[in-house]
């Protein structure tokens, strides 16, 4: 089983925050959603968004839109069924989100969250890059040669592409869909970061 914190955890972990920030008569901030294609940096940019801001990062490990535990499939799935295994799946993710949504202050990266959050609750921002790029980047990242790299890339795009049509039978690579579209190539993680910031100051101050 993964090490990754379970959904009643990230719930926990974040309301503590917001009780915190509610003593401290702090306002709850709106949400920044990450959407990111893989191999951009899309993770590191939300935790240096967080850093910044001060607000919190839910990253939902437990809910990875690529790869849910096998284990768990596999008990669920004796229990309620596959269908029933995949309801269940996306209800955890609507209820995370949108409590997070509900109290404000954090960073969202990935599980849909652009289709699932208020649009005026929230900067959506969509992290691009060339793909030749991304599989340079991956390759260097994890150590592996460019061809494996590329097999990653391509399917983890693939992986992440279905789970948006199957589940909210919408095209994550759409620009309409976001607020923000950033090509990492294009800006130093410190600059893409700016960029974001600005324009949350920009749409919500």
């Amino acid at each position: 089983m993964s090490d990754t914190p379970h959904f009643s955890a990230i719930i926990e972990e974040q309301i503590r925050r917001w009780q915190g920030l509610k003593k401290q008569n702090v306002k709850p901030a709106p949400l920044i959603v990450l959407s990111r294609e893989y191999g951009t940096g899309g993770s590191l940019i939300g935790s240096q968004l967080a850093d910044n801001t001060g607000l919190s990062t839910n990253f939902l490990r437990a809910l990875d839109e690529h790869s849910r535990s096998t284990v768990e499939d596999i008990i669920a799935g004796v229990v309620v069924g596959k269908e029933g295994t995949e309801m269940a799946y996306m209800s955890q993710i609507y209820r995370i989100i949108h409590t997070i949504e509900k109290h404000g202050s954090g960073v969202i990266i990935g599980r849909g969250a652009q289709f699932i959050v208020d649009p005026e609750k929230a900067l959506r921002v969509r992290i691009v890059a060339p793909m030749a790029l991304r599989i340079h980047w991956v390759a260097e990242r994890e150590g592996i040669d460019k061809k494996e790299a590329e097999k990653k890339v391509r399917r983890i795009d693939k992986e992440r592409s279905e789970f948006h049509r199957r589940y909210f039978a919408k095209d994550a690579s759409e620009a309409s869909h976001y607020d923000v579209v950033l090509n990492a190539s294009t800006f130093l993680l410190e600059r893409a970061v700016d960029v974001i910031l600005y324009s949350y100051k920009e749409r919500f101050e």
